[in-house]
C-alpha cells in the first residue's frame, strides 16, 4: 500500500478538524480552569479502493470498561493509548 503516507494524513486531518470543530461539545468550558483527566474516542474510517479514508463515526466513552471487555484486551488498550500520546 504505497499511498499509505497519504491516507494516514488525510486521517489525521479528519481527527484534528472533528476535534477542533466540535470541542464545545465535546469538552464544554467550565468554571475553572482545572481539566484534570481525558476522554477517549473511537474514530471509524472506511478505506475506499483508492485508499481515500472516509470517516464514518465518532464514538465517545467506546467499549473499554472492565465488564465489557475480555481481561486479554487490557494490554492491547495500554499499547493502543501509548501510541496515542506518542502521536
Amino acid at each position: 500500500w504505497t499511498d499509505f503516507p497519504r491516507s494516514w494524513e488525510r486521517i489525521k486531518r479528519a481527527v484534528t478538524l472533528t476535534c477542533v470543530e466540535t470541542q464545545d461539545i465535546m469538552h464544554p468550558p467550565r468554571q475553572s480552569n482545572n481539566r484534570s483527566g481525558y476522554m477517549l474516542f473511537a474514530f471509524d474510517f472506511l478505506i475506499d479502493r483508492d485508499y481515500k479514508p472516509w470517516l464514518l463515526e465518532v464514538n465517545a466513552s467506546p467499549g473499554c470498561s472492565r465488564r465489557r471487555r475480555p481481561a486479554d484486551m487490557v494490554d492491547s488498550l495500554q499499547r493502543m493509548f501509548d501510541e496515542l500520546v506518542e502521536l
